[in-house]
């Protein structure tokens, strides 16, 4: 009985695995037509007092958390054609900072619309607690919500079968860093390349000394891509050559 357990279970991985590796497009979602201009410096009052628009543009179906509504909705307008996915922001008590999935009890029947929930951690370790979205700066804040949210943007060209091989080859490292580093990619090509630089000079040093650092493009590699990009006014690389994270 056991045996014939185990090669169910194995024939489920096996099964999800091919849909991955035969659905799975690592070349990234199409972004044409909904990248903005990339701005170095996104500010907070300038932004406050164009909320009640944001609300109308980009609002609908979200649940928005109170503490961090405008940096969501700021975030969400590099992504108008998520305008009417329900998407869910939360404070839960997680120990990673930030994640994002797809809902399961959406996914459990074909006819459902799918649903997701981007999480914010509140209960961090003590040695990533200056990583927590609390302590970032509303810039690096909403660079981190659109690395999530370009997750989103990957996960609704995917099928809920593809989705949950994609669940089982998160389990191996090599796929987590092909995973998040073109997720990176996307957030750039997107037009939050310096919210994402940001972040990552704040964040990238405690993420490394935990043994996580390397999942993701470290500064260095963010800026390159930025140089790269014709989206990008290299004039605005000023902003950073004197930025210091704010542990």
């Amino acid at each position: 009985m056991k045996t014939r357990k185990n090669v169910f279970l194995w024939s489920i991985f096996g099964v999800s695995a091919w849909l991955l590796v035969n659905t799975y497009s690592p070349g990234g979602s199409s972004m044409e037509g909904f990248v903005k201009t990339p701005t170095a410096f996104i500010d907070s009052e300038q932004a406050r007092s164009q909320v009640d628009d944001l609300i109308g543009d980009f609002g609908q179906a979200k649940v928005l958390p109170a503490a961090y509504e405008l940096q969501a909705l700021v975030a969400l307008s590099y992504f108008p054609e998520l305008k009417d996915v329900p998407i869910r922001f939360a404070l839960w008590e997680s120990p990673f900072a930030h994640t994002s999935r797809p809902d399961w009890q959406s996914m459990l029947w074909p006819w459902m619309e799918r649903s997701y929930t981007i999480g914010i951690g509140k209960q961090l370790k003590t040695s990533l607690a200056a990583t927590a979205f609390r302590n970032l700066s509303f810039n690096a804040q909403i660079g981190v919500l659109g690395h999530e949210l370009s997750h989103i943007v990957d996960y609704e060209q995917k099928t809920n079968a593809v989705l949950m091989g994609l669940g089982l080859q998160y389990f191996f490292e090599d796929f987590q860093i092909c995973f998040e580093r073109r997720t990176d990619i996307q957030t750039i090509e997107r037009g939050l390349g310096y919210q994402l630089l940001e972040w990552s000079r704040s964040v990238h040093p405690l993420l490394t000394a935990d043994g996580r650092g390397h999942l993701y493009l470290n500064p260095e590699q963010i800026l390159t891509r930025i140089e790269e990009n014709d989206l990008y006014d290299k004039t605005d690389h000023g902003f950073f050559n004197n930025f210091e994270p704010h542990f």
